[in-house]
């Protein structure tokens, strides 16, 4: 099991001062297994494995591209305390350990969605791998609709992503198509 945490500053010191909070005083509190620091393109990335395989990275962003995070993940502030970053974490682990995921495919709880024809066609045809425009000539719809209608159904079964939708429909497939 995997998650991502975003941090939300893009300084050197403190990822590594992260790197090393979780390599040597969360490591007991938290049993941390294994910590390695790494750096991608502009962003960088502290890899936190836990019992067993559940491992969390900690993926640090300037603060100018944190908006689609903050709707949508966990993120640890500068000014956040050792116990707060502690239960973030713990958290995020929880939740993970309860649901069997991390956070890039949230499954609903809320029972059955109630989707449009519409929306269902739509949904089998991202499911069969029609393309948004054969999508659209086939329901006489514009591609931004097609697109609209998509993203409104992600919004209900609240994923975040195509890998979400894919895997909400791959689930219900039976009860919807």
């Amino acid at each position: 099991m995997h998650c991502m945490i975003t941090i939300s500053d893009h300084n050197n010191f403190f990822s590594y001062g992260l790197y090393h909070l979780f390599k040597s005083h969360l490591k007991i509190c938290l049993l941390v297994k294994t910590t390695s620091l790494a750096n991608e393109t502009d962003d960088g990335f502290i890899a936190i494995s836990f019992c067993e395989n559940v491992s969390v990275t900690l993926k640090i962003r300037d603060k100018k591209h944190m908006a689609k995070e903050l709707a949508s993940e966990v993120v640890i502030f500068r000014n956040d305390s050792i116990n707060q970053l502690s239960s973030k974490v713990e958290c995020i682990i929880a939740n993970m350990l309860k649901h069997g995921h991390g956070h890039d495919v949230i499954y609903n709880d809320r029972g059955v969605i109630k989707l449009t024809s519409t929306q269902i066609k739509i949904c089998k045809f991202f499911y069969d791998g029609i393309a948004t425009k054969t999508a659209s000539i086939l329901l006489n719809l514009s591609e931004k609709t097609i697109s609209t209608h998509k993203r409104n159904v992600m919004r209900k079964i609240n994923v975040i992503n195509n890998q979400g939708l894919y895997l909400w429909i791959e689930k219900n497939k039976n009860h919807y198509f």
